[in-house]
């Protein structure tokens, strides 16, 4: 699956960060930040899991592609509000189900949750309704459905519809989701999953998390990212700014 292509989607990455060159074309590589990432061990931080930091290099990179196409469809998906979705599933879908649970204060209405307001932001997030679509802020591409159920105070995903081919194995889909809600909506830093097959190498990783989260890729974990609660005091922050 070409999440788990570690190699693969490393090469592909610095291509993308790579600068043109005078003719137009791309060239070597930028020098790009340190990205000073570390493990820090379990019993070392607040989600008694191992990460990765790699806050310093998803903060100072720069997202930039030499297609002008990329550029202009995400300037005109910053106007959407995500009505082209409904009832739409990502491409070669599969279901699985699942049980996760958020805090919810009564309160939602169908639109945008989350819109990426500068390319280093990778997704935006609708809710339409009862389903929560996931797309790739620069392609606009469809990756996961969230089936959802709002009770008094807390709302849950039952299930997740994922893009085979883009979004690995079922079990990953639900924690890829379960981070972007955590993060995206509820603006909360939380580790986010890693492929489990993924390379143990901190650059790679750095770059992958960039690659797939942006500024929120700050914290990266082959552990189980699912069991990390959000606070009492969790809220709603999303934005369709």
């Amino acid at each position: 699956m070409l999440l788990n292509r570690g190699d693969r989607l490393f090469g592909w990455i610095r291509k993308l960060f790579a600068a043109p060159n005078e003719k137009g074309k791309i060239g070597n590589a930028p020098q790009l930040p340190d990205t000073k990432s570390k493990w820090i061990a379990a019993a070392d931080n607040e989600f008694g899991i191992d990460v990765l930091d790699c806050a310093a290099f998803s903060k100072s990179m720069i997202s930039s592609s030499d297609d002008i196409r990329i550029a202009a469809t995400f300037a005109h998906l910053r106007g959407s509000l995500g009505a082209e979705y409904r009832d739409k599933t990502p491409a070669n879908s599969k279901a699985t189900l699942c049980d996760l649970t958020y805090p919810y204060d009564g309160k939602h209405a169908d639109g945008a949750l989350f819109k990426a307001p500068e390319m280093e932001f990778k997704w935006d997030i609708y809710i339409y309704d009862s389903k929560i679509y996931f797309t790739r802020s620069w392609t606009g591409d469809l990756i996961f459905v969230a089936d959802v159920l709002f009770d008094t105070d807390r709302v849950r995903v039952r299930s997740i519809t994922f893009g085979a081919e883009r979004a690995g194995d079922a079990a990953y889909a639900v924690s890829c989701v379960d981070f972007l809600v955590k993060s995206h909506i509820f603006r909360c830093m939380v580790p986010h999953p890693l492929p489990k097959d993924y390379p143990n190498n901190p650059d790679q990783i750095a770059f992958f998390s960039f690659g797939q989260y942006g500024r929120f890729g700050t914290l990266a974990s082959f552990g189980d990212t699912t069991r990390i609660k959000l606070p009492a005091s969790a809220t709603n922050e999303g934005s369709g700014a």
